[in-house]
């Protein structure tokens, strides 16, 4: 029996923006690619075109890579930052304080980009997921 590994089409998160190493990524990939002065002169070389093609396919399976790495990281991150809060927190003590804001304030961030990043998925599935017919079934029951 062979199973067929399908391939998930690569999508651009919102919470990539501004992360650590995206950039970096990005930037590598574009440095590469010879920079043409226009659409045209892109278009007439067939074999440049083909280039970038793999360029941003290759771009992309990396992102992919360091997006699933940093997603993966992001919880683990969270419950490490959680429990040294309240390591410091059984510490009583004003020294602790600032280093407990600071703490908090990371463990916010982390949670609005995964938040960000589940709505962005629920978007996502709604749109793929639901009725084509809406139209239609609102225009009949007026």
């Amino acid at each position: 029996m062979t199973i067929l590994q399908v391939n998930k089409p690569s999508r651009f998160e919102v919470t990539w923006v501004g992360a650590k190493g995206c950039e970096d990524i990005i930037k590598n990939y574009w440095q590469s690619i010879d920079h043409f002065d226009s659409v045209t002169e892109i278009m007439s070389d067939i074999s440049s075109c083909n280039q970038h093609l793999k360029l941003l396919h290759s771009c992309s399976g990396v992102l992919k890579k360091w997006a699933k790495n940093k997603d993966s990281n992001r919880g683990k991150e969270i419950k490490r930052l959680t429990m040294k809060i309240k390591k410091l927190q059984d510490n009583e003590g004003l020294e602790n304080v600032e280093e407990i804001r600071e703490l908090q304030n990371e463990v916010r961030v982390l949670l609005v980009q995964e938040d960000v990043k589940w709505r962005q998925k629920a978007k996502r599935n709604l749109y793929r997921l639901s009725d084509k017919n809406t139209k239609f079934f609102h225009a009949s029951a007026t």
